[in-house]
């Protein structure tokens, strides 16, 4: 039996240490469960917490340590001699595994430790590693599990990714299982299938001698060997590569290949592995191991604080948790302040440079062109194109960048070579590999050509909800993907004179999408940045973008400076001689005032809005102005005038959004009048339909809603579920509640907190845990609320 359980004991002064070792190491012995005791000397001046470098060192050294063992750092031998207790001696483990010198314990009450199996002591010449191996177990799982089913098992990835150094972990894992060894060969100055046979004879141990060619020699010096060759960096010997394992295979039959490429060979029976980079989701990830280990290892005392944390974990994620670009960035320091290599890397992560001569020719930017000067020239043109677009992309997205014939072809050519890499949605980059090709693409001369192609496909998609009538949930999915490289553009027209219309059509474009996801601020910024350069264009422009401004302020809250900017909105609409245009800027005029309060206001202005909106045969904006009547009169408590709108908007037979929203409003009518069974049913079949259409702006609106219609028919439990998917809502979108029914929602749930007690907190915890999607499936399968809980 072996202990896996890691456990952590802290003492003052060393012979006491060694004692407990010496207790607990017997203990375990006599019950047939040794383990592996690590002890080292570290200055604690917290006792409240353990320095991260103390912990990886550790971990380093037990996994170097003999099972049963009790071993120590050079400083804990020093500082206690070389015998620290009666019978008790350290023993130097020469052959040990370790990033440095570490002893055994010898003690009569312990089994006899013997010097661990190390690279020496098994066949093979693989490269020896003084760093820990971080953050790929599961990988290196992965690749060793392929070998029960292949002989062949290539392992691809981009240039950086940690190809070679988990392929030699690969190699140690499975040693023991290979009779012959393990034998590592350095492709990258073989450029012939000969040439390539002579570097394995020249590592194979008793490899056949004589005049025959190099390939007969190695077939006859593996063909009754049972033993595992690493091809390490085979991208640049493919065709060499494939040739000397096709014949190994068809000869030797217990020969197994394991090959590190940028690229797979191709070869009948090859089992791909693509390595990813590491995970950088939280302080806890491989990613933030990986940086704090190498920090650790030149700088021991290195602990970080919160602050210190933060600005690592934004590093990972900058640089997308690529391993040598973390390796590059936690060589900076201490030479720079973490929160500078932050900036650096934001800056500029191409720049990384090692700490060191050796190896400086290895620097992110010269990995990445190595790979990038082997490609085609129409391949390395799409791909620097494809660069303007910030994270992830579509086949869709990439046709309009492309002048071949044949795009899905140069992208698979892409995905083999690992420039891109394909998911569910898509696309995507790895951000040090788009860096690269953005920085090709602003040498070329391919930079305005490209910017202007993607500007026109982009700003096409997002107007196509009005120019095609498209579905609104699939328009919110192309908003989502394009909306990096649309901010992206309008920040350079921002940063400059506005010369033409890109930059408003972007924003108008835009604003249904920040509207109904809840991006209020972040459209109202971008639309007044807009506005503070749009004194010399037409007045029409400015009009429609202190409109936007104006309802995106009032989905925040900011009424009285919504009314402000839609008073200047209609204010430029005089000089127009357009019914239309007034009639909706109205509309969204009343909308403010009655928010304010101002009432009377309101209610004038919205009847303006639908007489004049009557006279037109524009009908979804009379239908509109319609709905917003019956909502600035239900704000008034003139239930007669809400139902007269309605009806009058009822008449036109409404669809779609327009529909939807009728629906919403009838059913805060229903819930006034008391028909809180019919109003609860109605928003529930609206809350479905919004949450389809990626909606949560509507979602939200109504929710809050269907709170009151759940407590006036008594169902508190359900009341509170709602009230935390709510409360997730607006955290997530920081949307403001709709003020007319502010009221009614308070009063209902103070009512459900009353009538739960201490339970209401873990009824909306219920709630606050269920998505949108959930909630639509269980509104759909339940068909109503009336059930204990969502």
């Amino acid at each position: 039996m072996q202990i896996e359980t890691s456990a952590l004991g802290l003492f003052e002064t060393v012979c006491p240490t060694i004692e407990a070792a010496i207790a607990i190491q017997s203990r375990l012995a006599e019950e047939g469960c040794p383990a592996r005791l690590v002890i080292l000397i570290h200055e604690q001046p917290d006792r409240n917490t353990v320095p991260q470098s103390v912990l990886s060192r550790a971990e380093r050294l037990r996994g170097c340590a003999p099972e049963g063992a009790i071993v120590a750092d050079l400083a804990t031998v020093t500082l206690s001699g070389e015998q620290p207790l009666d019978a008790a001696r350290w023993r130097h483990l020469a052959s040990a595994d370790a990033p440095e010198p570490i002893s055994a314990l010898d003690h009569p009450s312990l089994p006899p430790v013997a010097d661990p199996p190390s690279a020496s002591h098994l066949k093979n010449n693989l490269p020896r590693q003084f760093t820990a191996f971080v953050g790929r177990d599961d990988d290196v799982d992965g690749i060793v599990e392929r070998f029960y089913l292949s002989r062949l098992v290539t392992v691809v990835g981009p240039g950086g990714i940690g190809k070679t150094r988990t392929a030699i972990q690969v190699g140690y894992e499975l040693l023991e299982r290979q009779p012959d060894g393990v034998w590592w060969v350095d492709c990258g100055s073989s450029a012939t299938s000969d040439a390539l046979a002579e570097a394995l004879l020249r590592v194979l141990p008793d490899s056949r001698l004589g005049e025959a060619a190099p390939m007969d020699r190695l077939l006859n010096t593996l063909r009754h060997r049972e033993t595992l060759i690493l091809l390490d960096n085979a991208e640049g010997v493919l065709d060499a590569a494939a040739e000397v394992i096709e014949r190994v295979g068809q000869t030797c039959p217990n020969v197994a290949f394991l090959v590190t490429s940028r690229r797979p060979l191709k070869v009948p029976g090859e089992s791909v592995f693509r390595l990813g980079p590491l995970s950088a989701t939280d302080t806890r990830s491989p990613a933030v191991k990986l940086v704090l280990d190498r920090i650790s290892l030149h700088h021991p005392e290195f602990e970080p604080n919160p602050a210190q944390l933060r600005s690592i974990l934004a590093i990972c994620r900058l640089l997308d948790g690529f391993p040598l670009a973390l390796e590059l960035a936690a060589a900076q320091y201490p030479h720079r302040a973490l929160a500078s290599i932050e900036r650096h890397v934001r800056r500029s992560m191409l720049e990384l440079k090692p700490d060191s001569r050796k190896g400086a020719e290895r620097t992110l930017a010269s990995v990445v062109s190595w790979g990038y000067e082997s490609l085609r020239p129409g391949d390395r043109r799409l791909l620097r194109c494809l660069s303007v677009y910030p994270d992830r992309f579509t086949r869709e997205m990439a046709i309009p960048l492309c002048t071949s014939r044949q795009p899905e072809k140069i992208l698979a050519r892409l995905e083999e070579a690992c420039f891109i890499q394909r998911d569910d949605q898509g696309y995507r980059w790895l951000e040090p590999i788009r860096q690269f090709a953005r920085s090709e693409l602003s040498r070329s001369a391919d930079e305005a050509t490209t910017l202007d192609r993607v500007t026109h496909y982009a700003i096409g998609e997002v107007e196509s909800l009005y120019t095609d009538s498209r579905d609104f949930a699939e328009w919110v999915r192309v908003c989502d993907r394009l909306l990096p490289v649309l901010l992206e553009l309008l920040d350079r027209h921002l940063r400059s004179p506005v010369r033409d219309d890109v930059p408003f059509r972007i924003v108008y474009g835009l604003y249904d999408y920040w509207y109904s996801q809840g991006r209020f601020a972040e459209g109202e910024t971008l639309a007044r940045r807009l506005l503070a350069k749009s004194a010399q264009r037409p007045p029409f422009e400015q009009l429609r973008l202190w409109n936007v401004s104006g309802i995106l302020r009032m989905q925040q809250g900011r009424h009285r400076d919504a009314a402000g900017d839609l008073q200047r909105a209609l204010e430029l609409s005089k000089d127009m001689d357009s019914p239309l245009i007034e009639a909706k800027l109205l509309s969204n005029y009343a909308l403010a005032l009655c928010r304010i309060p101002r009432l009377a206001e309101a209610i004038v202005a919205v009847e303006r809005a639908c007489e004049l909106s009557a006279d037109l045969d524009d009908r979804s904006t009379h239908i509109a102005n319609l709905i917003n009547g019956a909502n600035v009169h239900l704000a008034n408590r003139d239930l007669p005038r809400v139902h007269e709108y309605l009806e009058r908007a009822r008449s036109f037979e409404p669809a779609g959004l327009l529909k939807n929203n009728l629906d919403l409003t009838e059913a805060s009518l229903l819930c006034h009048q008391r028909e809180y069974a019919r109003a609860q049913a109605m928003l529930e079949t609206v809350i479905v339909t919004f949450i389809r259409e990626h909606n949560p702006r509507a979602t939200q609106a109504s929710l809050m809603r269907l709170l009151p219609a759940l407590v006036n028919q008594g169902l508190h439990r359900q009341a509170a579920a709602v009230s935390g998917l709510m409360g997730r809502l607006r955290s997530r979108f920081s949307m403001w509640m709709i003020p007319w029914t502010v009221d009614e929602y308070d009063e209902a749930l103070e009512i459900a907190r009353e009538a739960l007690g201490e339970s209401f907190e873990a009824e909306a915890a219920i709630g606050a845990e269920l998505t949108e999607v959930e909630f639509a499936e269980f509104l759909e399968r339940r068909g109503a609320l009336d059930v204990e809980s969502p």
